[in-house]
Formats: C-alpha cells, sequence, structure tokens
C-alpha cells in the first residue's frame, strides 16, 4: 500500500514538472540554438529532487520529440562529474530499470548512482527508440 502511495505521488511529480516546463515562457527572447541531431534528441525529465552525496535513487523519465514517452526500453546511464575544465568521463555507468505504475501506461525509469562529492554532476542517458540511438542528458547541484 505505502509502495503504491509513493508511485502515485512520484507519477504526479513527473506530471508537474512536466507541465511547469511546458508552461514557462521566458521573460526575454533567447537565442534559437541549432537542432540537434536525431540521435542527441531526446529530452529527460528528472523526478528525484533530494540529491545528495552518497548513494542516490535517480528516477528520470524520456521522452522522444517525434515518438513521445519513451517506455520500457533498456536504456543506459553514465554520470558524469562537472567540474570547470575537467575531463567529462565517466564516474560509472549502469541500466537503468523501467518501473511501471500500477494504473495506465505510464512509469518512471530508476537507477542507482553514487555522488563522491558536492558540485556539479550530469546524467548522460542512452537508449534506442524503434531501432534508432537516441542520448539525452541532464545536469543538477
Amino acid at each position: 500500500m505505502r509502495r503504491c502511495v509513493y508511485y502515485r505521488l512520484l507519477g504526479a511529480l513527473v506530471a508537474l514538472v512536466a507541465v511547469a516546463a511546458a508552461c514557462s515562457v521566458p521573460a526575454e527572447p533567447t537565442p534559437t540554438p541549432s537542432p540537434p541531431t536525431n540521435a542527441e534528441n531526446l529530452r529527460v525529465a528528472l523526478a528525484s529532487t533530494d540529491i545528495a552525496v552518497g548513494r542516490n535513487r535517480i528516477a528520470f523519465g524520456l521522452i522522444d520529440p517525434a515518438a513521445g514517452a519513451v517506455r520500457d526500453a533498456r536504456v543506459q546511464v553514465s554520470t558524469f562529474f562537472l567540474a570547470e575544465g575537467g575531463a567529462r568521463t565517466p564516474e560509472e555507468t549502469a541500466q537503468a530499470v523501467y518501473r511501471k505504475w500500477p494504473v495506465g501506461e505510464a512509469g518512471v525509469y530508476t537507477v542507482e548512482a553514487v555522488f563522491d562529492r558536492p558540485g556539479r554532476w550530469g546524467l548522460g542517458i542512452s537508449t534506442a527508440v524503434d531501432g534508432s540511438p537516441r542520448r539525452g542528458s541532464v545536469s543538477f547541484e
């Protein structure tokens, strides 16, 4: 019962983040970056809000602009410490697990990750959508 409530709250959080991102309007126009290649346009919706030094369970959703939500795919996650001027080599790499919600078709991916020091970190995500490779990333502090 407690787990069901957790997944419902997590689902509500993911939905809230998606709605907030869709409704936000920048105060000033920003330059439009060049569009990414097809392999690099996966959007990552980070659902974890309390990430600290040590072992963490990271929850996230994946959105492909052409295909929509990416569900139940084989997803590889690499962690990167984004120190200024530092090398961008992965600290660790793991397979994410898809956690389907008890009701409906939606769910989230989770992965265990260890962050050994404070600072800016990034997740590099790779998977395939309809047989084509896709990548995405997200960073946090």
